[in-house]
């Protein structure tokens, strides 16, 4: 029942991000850019295929910098993609923990991940009546979206905190 209510939850995450790619987001600042530059470039050299430390490392930076400096509808939508990525990409992670798929190439990845922690976009105090006037965001809308992908978010990283520490409490057993 659980791995079912998992599966259904990361399918409707997938959903989210596609839907949150479809933004425009040429309008980013260009140290984002550079950043998300970076993500590609370590995406093409790592070895694994799986959300990384690398990956959660510039998605906390780039958030929290469009949080900071950003100003245009833009970056909003920037910064709900990104948390979504975040969320999915941490979701699929906990799945392949749940299932053992690609075990022996993910368990270091794994270990990187939980040591690095929770990002600290997750408890970010965010100043959203700031962040609904410089992203054009209506109350309705987008501010809600943003807090519940925020709580999403913060979900996907206990369930995979909790995932990998039962994994590895079985594993002290061999």
């Amino acid at each position: 029942m659980c791995f079912m209510m998992m599966l259904c939850k990361s399918f409707l995450y997938l959903f989210v991000v596609r839907y949150c790619w479809s933004f425009n987001i040429s309008a980013l600042t260009s140290s984002s850019e550079k950043m998300s530059k970076l993500l590609d470039e370590q995406a093409k050299q790592s070895k694994n295929t799986g959300y990384n430390v690398a990956k959660i490392k510039v998605t906390n930076e780039v958030i929290l910098q469009l949080v900071a400096k950003g100003n245009k509808k833009e970056h909003g939508d920037e910064i709900l993609r990104l948390m979504c990525e975040y969320t999915v990409g941490m979701n699929e992670n906990t799945l392949d923990i749940m299932t053992l798929s690609d075990f022996r190439t993910m368990w270091r990845v794994y270990e990187d991940i939980f040591a690095f922690g929770k990002p600290p976009f997750i408890e970010h105090k965010y100043d959203l009546l700031s962040m609904r006037i410089r992203f054009q965001w209506e109350e309705s809308g987008p501010v809600d979206y943003f807090n519940y992908i925020k709580k999403d978010a913060l979900k996907a990283w206990n369930y995979f905190s909790e995932q990998f520490l039962n994994l590895k409490s079985r594993l002290k057993g061999f």
